[in-house]
Formats: C-alpha cells, sequence, structure tokens
C-alpha cells in the first residue's frame, strides 16, 4: 500500500523555498495556478527543491512560479509529476531557468506552460535534461514559448540524456547560440534509449541575427542512437 503525506496550499503570493527532503509528497494548490503564486523576487534560489524522492511518487501540482534568478524547479535523483504549473519571468545565468532535470530522474512534465524565462545573460536553456541512465525525462502537453538563452536552446535541451517531448508547443524562443534554439539533443546514453520528439507544434524560433543552425530541433554528436522526430512546423 502506498503511503504519502499530501500538502495543499491554498490562494495567496509565497516567497520561500519548498524542500521535500527525500520524501514522497503530493504538493497541491487548492485553487489552481492563478491562484497560487511563489514569487521569488529574482532572488538566487527556487521554488521547489526535489531531490531523491526514491518512491517516485512525488507530485506538484497547480501552481505559478515567478521571477526566480536561479531556476523555478530543481529535481535530483526524482522522478515526480509536475502538472498544471506556470514557471514564468525569471532572469537567471544557471541551466534550467525554468526547470533542471539531472541525477537517475524520470519526471514528467506535464500539461505546464513554461514561458518568458530569460537565460540570455550567460544563462542556458529554459528546460534542461542532464540525468544520468537509466533515468528518461517526459515534457508532454506543454507550451514552451518565448524562453531566451545565451547558448544551446532557448526551449528545451538534452545533454548528455535522451528526453521524451510530445504533444508540446516549442515556439518563439531566443537562443544568442548558433546551434539549436527549440530543441537540441546532444548525446544520450548508450544503452538504446534514444530521444522521442513527437507530435509537437515547433515554430517560429529563432538565432542572433538569424544566424544559427537546427532552429526547431538540433540534434548533434548522437551517432549511435536515432532519435525519432515527429514534428508539426
Amino acid at each position: 500500500m502506498l503511503f504519502r503525506s499530501e500538502i495543499v496550499v491554498g490562494p495567496g503570493t509565497y516567497t520561500d523555498r519548498v524542500d521535500n527532503f527525500g520524501k514522497d509528497l503530493v504538493i497541491r494548490s487548492s485553487d489552481g495556478p492563478a491562484a497560487t503564486i511563489i514569487d521569488l523576487g529574482y532572488a538566487s534560489r527556487t521554488a521547489f527543491w526535489i531531490d531523491g524522492s526514491g518512491g517516485g511518487n512525488m507530485v506538484i501540482d497547480g501552481f505559478t512560479i515567478t521571477r526566480s534568478g536561479e531556476t523555478g524547479i530543481f529535481i535530483n535523483d526524482s522522478s515526480p509529476l509536475v502538472t498544471n504549473c506556470i514557471i514564468e519571468d525569471a532572469i537567471s545565468d544557471v541551466d534550467g531557468t525554468a526547470i533542471f532535470i539531472r541525477g537517475n530522474s524520470s519526471p514528467v512534465i506535464e500539461s505546464c506552460i513554461i514561458r518568458n524565462n530569460d537565460g540570455s545573460a550567460d544563462g542556458g536553456p529554459a528546460i534542461t535534461v542532464n540525468t544520468t541512465s537509466p533515468g528518461l525525462a517526459t515534457i508532454r502537453d506543454c507550451q514552451v514559448v518565448d524562453n531566451r538563452s545565451d547558448f544551446l536552446a532557448g526551449g528545451i535541451l538534452g545533454f548528455s540524456a535522451p528526453i521524451i517531448v510530445e504533444g508540446c508547443e516549442v515556439s518563439r524562443n531566443f537562443s544568442r547560440n548558433s546551434q539549436g534554439s527549440g530543441i537540441t539533443l546532444l548525446d544520450d546514453y548508450d544503452n538504446g534509449v534514444g530521444s522521442v520528439i513527437r507530435n509537437n507544434v515547433i515554430a517560429e524560433n529563432t538565432f542572433l541575427n538569424n544566424q544559427g543552425e537546427g532552429g526547431g530541433i538540433y540534434a548533434g554528436r548522437s551517432e549511435e542512437h536515432t532519435s525519432e522526430l515527429q514534428s508539426h512546423s
């Protein structure tokens, strides 16, 4: 039988970081993201620090995370479901201005809006996935739009890790780099698992001075595995 604690957060604007302390928790808002806001005021901290929830039953549901000076959600050695969240308006010089995923993690990011996060001054993509095998992050039915990066993708980066991106809109993201603006895939594991980019709308992603390659999707340094790329422009 599964036992996990549930924390229900009422409407309001909050400024503190939430840490799961290695436990599987359900953290949800009672009234949805429009009414439940974590405003970090551009401080160098995250809204949710999810580290080591080994049971894979962590849930974050129904928050707006705004004005991070670091990353909105940090996930390490954990496989939470992040759903019905809005992560927006960060200004940061780190990888993953909205979400940074690392370690042996297989999270699902679902039905979220990731928008207007700015890493264009020495920062990275809105969502950075840098997991270790056998971790496999899934980004599903999300809007990843109007984000900016100083290097690699403005939208989503799979760095030395496979990712699944399906049913998403990845649009109007910007990169100051010359390789990948919407989605960038750089390597994956040597275990037969490749990235899947399927049934997405990927459009109007741009580079500085319109000079770059792979504006929608850039796949590099991945000779052993072929990603499944099915997208609608």
